[in-house]
């Protein structure tokens, strides 16, 4: 997953606006990490407009990030762009479920809609210990 789509998963999963995702999106692109909030303000909203829609987003993912609520204006930027970095970095290294990867399994599997969403490797250990059962009671 890109961080742009990362980005806007998290904006969803927080109940952000429409108005609060685009300025919550455009804040933490990595391009725009140096950039001050007025020369991110588009010609469509003022620096104030962009500023309240951000203070709005900080109170929003408070509730996921306590260290938010308790940080000072200044560095609540840098706070919860270190606190997604993690989550996403942490997403990353995680093993895709059968549902993520659907696209690859031929249409010839009916049950896909069905199916738990596990990890690859504990779906590979529960058929294991199937086809180890299998062939424990079919050689009686």
């Amino acid at each position: 997953m890109q961080w742009a789509d990362f980005l806007a998963k998290e904006a969803a999963t927080h109940g952000l606006s429409p108005e609060q995702t685009v300025a919550f999106v455009e804040r933490l692109k990595t391009e725009n990490s140096g950039k001050s909030e007025a020369k991110l303000a588009s010609l469509n909203i003022g620096a104030a407009a962009f500023k309240k829609r951000m203070t709005e987003v900080y109170d929003k993912f408070a509730q996921s990030y306590p260290e938010l609520a308790n940080s000072e204006s200044r560095g609540k930027l840098e706070k919860l762009r270190a606190c997604l970095a993690r989550k996403y970095n942490c997403g990353q290294d995680a093993h895709p479920t059968i549902k993520e990867i659907h696209h690859n399994i031929p249409s010839a599997v009916p049950y896909l809609d069905t199916m738990p969403d596990l990890s690859l490797e504990t779906l590979l250990k529960r058929l294991e210990k199937i086809a180890f059962l299998h062939l424990k009671y079919s050689e009686k």
